[in-house]
């Protein structure tokens, strides 16, 4: 009974030491980290964008295309290579990815990437030091090595004694297990590599070292000190020019885009209030930066925010967050495609209004989370059209905020109509592709169909026009089609818009473009996928022609299909063109843009 008593004593109150605070501290390895939960979207968050080298792209030897890395990441990246050395099997993934592909570290000398990723297949190799000291002859900014960690709890949990044996669930490929410390300990014994960051994925049954050179770590710490230096040059001017200011603008780009039109439509519209604009993002040109700073003091984060240091980031937004917060003439923020801006939000007092405007929706739209996270803080959220608007509503049915959906306000955007467009020529037929070269636009697809129906009609020009046209000069042309390259100067569009009949565009998702407003309005025809809002003002037969097809060779045969019949009847195109202009006339007003603005910030 005694010891029964002294057992239960000392299990209420004597603290048992955890068994690491028990052994001598030579054999205690501590190591930081931080846990994750989903591997894929992990990877999807840092490769979005960037180009990449993955290493064990097949997943020898169970491949299942649903569940493949490497596919999934083909996606989002702006390029992928892999290495394996499995020849057999890149023969196989080329089939659903059509990019190089090496079995040779030697081969990789001549290229460069953001990002090399090694996911788990460090505990498949025969020798782990020659292995990660050709990881390391990589010319890579960023490493990012995976292999199972052997303890986590579900790992313990599966391995375990039996009288005679021991059960351990593993793969028959592997050569080791690694454990957080013990992965990072071969990455910074073997290679001039340094782990920045340890975390833990998939419930913690997943380790990833985050490594960079230990040169590169010195660019970064030089790097830093320049953030630090922007960050003060920052504060200095947002004191000098803060007094009286009215509004708070964050827009992510000054350079040549739809977005940016309206963007900077809007400043025009409430002129003149006195406003500052934050530009969140490096602009590829400066082309739009007059539209801007014509009317606002306009202030540029990237040279902070670049540096992608929390404590300078989270300096920044406190530095924003005080001035806006203390200012006695502030009352309103408004933030379009910039997610900064939901990161400021939270420390905004609740007597500033808060607004902001969403032009367009992709499929698994990654702002879901964001739009439903600020839902309740948002005095009014802006969109271009109902499609837009049902997107986010559908958002907060999910969250079971759908009280939020009042906050919600259509403003279509809009543009100036020409007071008289000349018929256009039925003898001299132009195609056009307007806009940026990027992935979502799909131009490629454009290349394509141009190509088949200048073999039918080679009299038929084609052309594209927009920003990155110029560096594909020689891939355009090689398809005989014109590029224009990136037109600044709005009067040489109109000049373009007058001698055009067809407006083509290709793209994966849109608002509603303002390339068709303004080629409308000039009688320009439409002929694009069915995306976005374009459907509300692209009326099948009547103000252009939809692509259903959700398959790019269909895109593109759908598209030979109808330039191929309006070619072939001449009377149609002169229709089409006068309902676009007469239906541009009646519902792109810009004045009716400016005046639901004005309303808005007053």
């Amino acid at each position: 009974m005694i010891n029964e008593l002294k057992k239960l004593y000392k299990k209420i109150f004597v603290k048992e030491l955890p068994m690491y605070q028990k052994i001598d501290s030579f054999w205690v390895q501590y190591v930081d980290k931080k846990s994750i939960k989903n591997r894929f979207e992990f990877f999807k968050q840092i490769c979005d964008g960037k180009d990449i080298i993955h290493f064990g792209c097949n997943d020898w030897p169970i491949f299942k295309p649903d569940y493949n890395l490497h596919i999934f990441l083909s996606k989002v990246t702006r390029s992928i290579h892999g290495f394996d050395v499995d020849v057999d099997g890149i023969e196989h993934l080329k089939a659903y990815v059509d990019q190089p592909y090496f079995s040779n570290f030697n081969d990789l000398k001549e290229n460069r990437y953001d990002i090399c990723i090694v996911p788990e297949t460090i505990e498949h190799v025969d020798n782990v030091r020659t292995f990660l000291e050709g990881i390391e002859s990589v010319n890579a900014q960023t490493f990012y090595i995976t292999a199972p960690n052997c303890f986590s709890k579900r790992h313990i949990h599966r391995n375990h004694y039996e009288e005679d044996s021991f059960i351990e669930i593993v793969h028959p490929d592997h050569n080791y297990w690694f454990s957080p410390f013990t992965l990072k300990n071969v990455i910074q014994k073997y290679t001039s590599l340094e782990v920045e960051e340890v975390i833990l994925l998939e419930g913690d049954t997943m380790v990833c070292c985050k490594a960079i050179k230990r040169m590169v770590k010195i660019k970064k710490i030089v790097k830093l000190f320049i953030g630090y230096y922007h960050l003060l040059s920052f504060n200095f001017k947002l004191i000098r020019v803060l007094p009286d200011v009215e509004v708070i603008f964050f827009f992510p780009y000054y350079h040549t885009g739809g977005a940016e039109r309206v963007h900077a439509a809007i400043l025009e519209a409430i002129y003149p209030k006195k406003c500052i604009v934050f530009f969140t993002k490096a602009s590829a040109t400066s082309n739009m930066l007059p539209s801007f700073t014509q009317f606002a003091c306009c202030l540029e984060l990237n040279d902070i925010l670049n540096k992608k240091n929390t404590r300078l980031i989270r300096l920044l937004t406190s530095c924003i967050a005080n001035k806006i917060n203390s200012s006695k003439s502030i009352t309103k923020v408004f933030g379009s495609n910039s997610d900064y801006y939901y990161e400021v939000l939270p420390f905004i007092s609740s007597n500033i209004k808060k607004f902001d405007l969403f032009h367009a929706f992709s499929k698994d739209d990654y702002r879901e989370k964001m739009i439903i996270d600020s839902a309740r803080s948002i005095t009014t959220r802006v969109v271009i059209n109902e499609v837009a608007k049902t997107v986010i509503t559908n958002y907060y049915l999910r969250a079971g905020i759908s009280s939020c959906t009042s906050h919600i306000q259509v403003i279509s955007n809009g543009v100036a109509i020409p007071s008289e467009v000349a018929v256009k020529s039925i003898n001299k037929i132009r195609v056009g592709f307007i806009g940026r070269w990027s992935d979502e636009k799909r131009p490629e697809l454009f290349l394509k169909a141009s190509q088949l129906v200048k073999q039918k009609y080679p009299e038929t020009i084609f052309y594209m026009a927009g920003s990155g046209v110029s560096l594909k000069k020689d891939l355009v042309l090689s398809y005989g089609v014109e590029p224009l390259g990136d037109i600044r100067d709005f009067e040489v569009l109109k000049t373009l818009y007058l001698s055009t009949s067809f407006l083509v565009l290709t793209s994966v998702y849109e608002g509603f473009p303002m390339v068709f407003m303004e080629g409308m309005s000039f009688g320009c025809i439409p002929i694009t996928t069915n995306v976005g809002g374009i459907k509300i003002h692209v009326i099948e037969g009547v103000t252009g022609y939809l692509i259903e097809e959700l398959e790019e060779e269909k895109i593109i045969n759908t598209l030979v299909a109808h330039l191929s019949h309006l070619l072939e009847h001449p009377e149609l195109i002169a229709e089409l063109s006068a309902n676009c202009r007469h239906y541009a006339a009646e519902h792109f007003s810009i004045e009716q843009f400016n005046e639901t603005y004005k309303l808005l910030f007053n």
